[in-house]
């Protein structure tokens, strides 16, 4: 189900990496941003995305809240996440930019 974008996040490692705990890649989905667009709530568009394993993603999103990292390292791995994700995309031409 998903488009290819989606589909791409699985059985990847995790690219967010917020722990040592990391779930294993068959939980890893592509996990979006909030977007400023749309409001709080909605997702962004695939291209701001990491691929997030389940452990991962439930810190993001804030389901697991005892996690002690804090949210500077949190936003950090999010940024890194979505750069080193935007790469494998890019890589295997999921991704494009039209000059």
């Amino acid at each position: 189900m998903g488009n290819r974008i989606t589909r791409s996040a699985e059985m990847r490692a995790c690219t967010l990496r917020l722990s040592s705990g990391c779930a294993p890649a068959s939980t890893t989905v592509l996990a979006h941003a909030p977007c400023i667009d749309k409001g709080i709530g909605f997702k962004s568009p695939d291209w701001w995305a990491a691929y997030a394993c389940a452990r991962c993603h439930d810190i993001v999103d804030g389901r697991v809240t005892n996690h002690g990292i804090p949210p500077a390292v949190i936003q950090d791995r999010w940024f890194k996440g979505v750069f080193e994700t935007q790469k494998i995309l890019f890589e295997e031409e999921l991704l494009t930019i039209n000059y």
